[in-house]
């Protein structure tokens, strides 16, 4: 290790925590002198006594405040005033992110210097109900922001006054808006002050009429150069007409768009406006590479459409009518680019309608209603024989009542929210037995139907990597060829034990596996 150039080193400390750092620089002298040297580059602080302590520490010691490269403060209790002074201590600071439910606002105004401290910020996300972003511009302080993510709390004021104070961020290429109104003439004029935009996120964000005083926009070439556009978690109006002026605006205006998602809350019925809007936007979009749209299905004409304009998608989200909508992607030449499908579904009992996507390596499978459906995972691999990865959330996971053996390639297998029930046959031991390639195991808030241990035996496996993140357990015994090693999870550290009587625990029993972590703690081989 002490042959690693430093920057490599600095690297591959980067990814351990505060605490794991502070455990690293007891290895020996070489180690601490390297660590201490990034040792608080990244903090997240939650909650006002950890800002405080650390805030305390940094600013005592110089040396320390100027390895401050990216700070997330979760509910530090401060004012405003406070935080617009916290650039002003820590001088490498890049990537700031500020959020606080419920504060005092004062009515401090701020002044050219706070603004002058800001300019070293290049990422900067707020949730509160002040709007500090507004401020900060005003004074010219965000003159090498690329990245801002704000919430403005359903405040539509304070949209409309970043977005007059946008230029002052020339540099400007992701912006996420999120819990406001915005009409047409508001997104007109953002695309003007901030041209150099390459991502767009709207979330909770409710499309507005425009004011009297407003003219509907003229549709310009404003956008170039954005590649993403995303509106999540939004209301269709009951105004079409105010609907068909938004999707006219986007077919219009985006001309370079690799990633479309709109995604609509409560759409309950065909509108084949929304279809004709569709085709009109992609017909417009020839490098589209990610498609997620529930507004309304994949259909025949909407592939025929991408075929001809030389669209080639590489992923693809679905929400409804996901065996119609798979069917059609594999009539279409789609299928010679398409790698990965995310699935939202309400059923996991059949997959046949999977089996012709023979190109597809990746696939994420989204139960909406999480704990309340049943996904038969046998089935799905044996309907899957091309899948490299899988992503399963939110099932009640067990395998069919017919029973199966076969094998798949599969290399990595991702389990998030789920229950593993056994009562078909052991999920884990049938994972093992079908996937002797797997490479990646990820569990995360993953428990057993019958409250019992978590069972994760592959005798014949040696990972790459193995991830385990469950609440309910905080014990977790390793067996590594036959060497078993007992670990707690005690506050943010990892220690070796002993299991009691009946205490739960997981076991992880595995051939050999080169990285294995538990809750944040990696455990090298």
């Amino acid at each position: 290790m002490d042959s690693i150039p430093f920057e490599i080193f600095e690297h591959f400390t980067s990814y351990l925590t505060f605490s794991e750092k502070l455990q690293a620089m007891l290895v020996c002298h070489e180690w601490r002198v390297k660590v201490s040297a990034s040792l608080y580059s990244e903090l997240v602080l939650d909650g006002n006594e950890n800002f405080k302590t650390f805030e305390g520490i940094l600013m005592e010691n110089k040396d320390y405040a100027k390895q401050l490269k990216s700070l997330r403060l979760l509910n530090p209790a401060v004012r405003p005033s406070h935080i617009l002074t916290i650039p002003k201590h820590f001088p490498e600071l890049q990537e700031l992110e500020w959020i606080q439910t419920g504060m005092d606002i004062d009515t401090y105004i701020p002044n050219e210097e706070d603004g002058e401290c800001w300019k070293n910020i290049t990422s900067f996300l707020e949730l509160n109900a002040v709007c500090l972003s507004v401020e900060i511009l005003e004074k010219s302080g965000f003159t090498n922001l690329t990245k801002l993510n704000i919430n403005f709390c359903s405040v539509y004021s304070h949209c409309q006054l970043l977005i007059a104070q946008l230029p002052k961020a020339p540099g400007l290429e992701n912006l996420v808006i999120e819990s406001t109104e915005m009409s047409l003439f508001d997104l007109e004029n953002l695309h003007l002050n901030a041209p150099k935009l390459k991502a767009l996120r709207l979330s909770l964000v409710s499309p507005k009429h425009l004011e009297a005083e407003e003219a509907m926009p003229v549709i310009k070439t404003v956008a170039d150069g954005l590649t993403s556009w995303e509106m999540v978690n939004m209301q269709v109006p009951e105004d079409t007409e105010l609907w068909g002026a938004w999707m006219g605006f986007i077919a219009s205006t985006y001309k370079d768009l690799k990633n479309l998602t709109i995604q609509a809350e409560r759409v309950s019925s065909l509108v084949e406006s929304h279809q004709a809007k569709l085709l009109e936007i992609a017909a417009g979009c020839p490098l589209l590479e990610f498609y997620s749209v529930n507004l309304f299905p994949i259909t025949p004409p909407l592939l025929e459409l991408m075929d001809a304009t030389g669209i080639r998608l590489k992923k693809v989200e679905l929400h409804d009518l996901v065996e119609y909508q798979v069917s059609n992607l594999m009539f279409s030449r789609q299928t010679e680019s398409l790698e990965a499908l995310v699935l939202n579904i309400d059923s996991g009992s059949s997959f046949e309608y999977l089996e012709p996507a023979s190109n597809i390596k990746h696939l994420e499978i989204t139960a909406k209603q999480r704990d309340a459906s049943l996904l038969a995972l046998d089935d799905l691999l044996e309907n899957s024989s091309h899948l490299e990865t899988i992503k399963v959330s939110n099932w009640i996971i067990q395998l069919g009542p017919q029973g199966s053996s076969f094998q798949r390639g599969l290399k990595r297998l991702d389990l998030e929210n789920v229950i593993l029930s056994n009562a078909n046959g052991n999920v884990m031991s049938f994972v093992a037995a079908a996937c002797p390639d797997l490479l990646k195991l990820t569990i995360q808030d993953a428990s057993a139907d019958d409250d019992e241990n978590l069972i994760l035996e592959f005798p014949h496996h040696h990972f790459a990597c193995i991830e385990l993140d469950t609440e309910e357990f905080d014990c977790y015994k390793v067996v590594k060829q036959g060497q078993p090693t007992i670990y707690e999870i005690q506050g943010d550290y990892l220690c070796e034990t002993s299991i009691s009587g009946d205490q739960p625990y997981v076991l992880v029993a595995v051939e050999g596996c080169s990285s294995l972590k538990i809750g944040k703690r990696y455990i090298f081989n």
